[in-house]
C-alpha cells in the first residue's frame, strides 16, 4: 500500500505506511470515503489531497482531505485523515438554477462536472428534445443524476475522474466463491422490510390514486407495504419496486486480504444468481487486512 499526499502549495509528499486504514465504496454513496491514521505529523504535513495505490500501482482512491486531526500521547504523535473522492465536489457544490433546452450529456458534463476536475464521461452522446430544469437547491451531482435518470434511464456512477452513465456492467467478473477466494464468513440476507408490495398512482390532477401496481413476489411473501406516487409514470413506479426488491436481498462476504472490485462488476458467489458488486470495504490495522463485499441481484424492471 502506497500513500501520497499533496499540500495546498502543490508539494508532493510520500506518506509513511498507515497504522490503520478504512476505505469504502458504495453504489448508494456517490463519493468513496477514506479514513486513515499515520504515525508521525512531520512526515505527513498539512494535506489537501491524498492518493492510495495498491502493490501493483493501481489507484484505489484519490480525493480531497476533509479533516485532519493531530493527536499526541505517550505512544507518540499520530495524525488521522478523513477524505472523500472527487465526486464529493459535486455533492458539496450547488448547481446554478437554469433551464436547458435540447439537453445532452456532453453539455451537462461540461457545465456541471468538468469545472471540478472530471476528465471524461461514458454514455450516450445524444441531444434530447424538450427542456431539463435544474431546480434551486440542487447540487451539481443531483443535476447530473436527474438528467441521467430522466433522459438516459441509467444510474450515474463516479469512477475516479470519469462519470459513468453507460448503464453497463463492468466487463471483468468477480468470483468470491469459496473455491476461488478464501472467505472468513458469508452471509445471506433477506430483508422483507425493504420491500414494497403495492404502489398507487394518480391518473390525473383531480383523480384518486386509482392506478395500482403490485410486486407479485412481495405479495406472495406476505409483505403488506403500500406507497403512493404523484403522477402516473408507470416506468418510474416499476423502478421504485425494482430498487426495493434489490435492497431486499444481499450476499455479504468477508475475506482476509485486499478485494476492491469496481462497483457494478458482475459477481459469482456460492449463493444467489445474477449478482453484481453493490459495495465494498477494505480495512487495514495491526491485525492485518480484511475486505467485506456486498453483492445484490440485478433486478429487471
Amino acid at each position: 500500500m502506497r500513500c501520497v499526499g499533496w499540500t495546498a502549495k502543490g508539494e508532493r509528499i510520500q506518506l509513511p505506511a498507515p497504522v490503520r486504514l478504512r476505505l469504502r465504496s458504495d453504489e448508494d454513496a456517490p463519493a468513496d470515503s477514506l479514513e486513515a491514521r499515520f504515525p508521525a505529523w512531520d512526515a505527513v504535513g498539512n494535506l489537501c489531497w491524498i492518493q492510495l495505490m495498491d502493490r501493483v500501482g493501481r489507484v484505489l482512491f484519490a480525493g480531497i482531505v476533509d479533516e485532519q486531526v493531530l493527536s499526541e500521547s505517550g505512544d507518540g504523535i499520530t495524525v488521522e485523515l478523513s477524505a472523500r473522492s472527487r465526486a464529493a465536489l459535486l455533492l458539496d457544490n450547488e448547481a446554478q438554477p437554469q433551464i436547458y433546452y435540447m439537453p445532452s450529456l456532453k453539455l451537462l458534463f461540461e457545465r456541471h462536472a468538468a469545472p471540478y476536475g472530471f476528465t471524461g464521461y461514458l454514455g450516450r452522446d445524444e441531444v434530447f428534445g424538450g427542456a431539463f430544469t435544474v431546480e434551486k437547491g440542487m447540487s451539481e451531482w443531483q443535476a447530473l443524476e436527474a438528467f441521467c435518470k430522466t433522459y438516459l434511464g441509467v444510474r450515474l456512477i463516479a469512477r475516479g475522474d470519469v462519470l459513468d452513465a453507460s448503464g453497463l456492467m463492468q466487463p471483468e467478473p468477480v468470483d468470491v466463491s469459496r473455491s476461488h477466494w478464501p472467505l472468513s464468513t458469508c452471509k445471506i440476507v433477506w430483508k422483507d422490510a425493504a420491500r414494497i408490495s403495492e404502489l398507487r398512482m394518480r391518473t390525473g390532477d383531480a383523480a384518486d390514486y386509482d392506478a395500482i401496481l403490485q410486486d407479485e413476489e412481495a405479495v406472495a411473501r406476505g409483505v403488506v407495504r403500500r406507497r403512493y406516487l404523484s403522477g402516473s409514470d408507470v416506468e418510474r413506479a416499476k423502478d421504485v419496486l425494482r430498487k426495493a426488491r434489490q435492497k431486499a436481498f444481499a450476499v455479504q462476504v468477508c475475506s482476509p486480504g485486499m478485494l476492491c472490485p469496481p462497483l457494478g462488476s458482475p459477481a459469482k458467489a456460492d449463493y444467489g444468481e445474477n449478482l453484481y458488486v453493490s459495495a465494498w470495504e477494505y480495512q487495514l490495522d495491526s491485525r492485518g487486512e480484511i475486505s467485506r463485499v456486498t453483492l445484490r441481484r440485478k433486478e429487471e424492471g
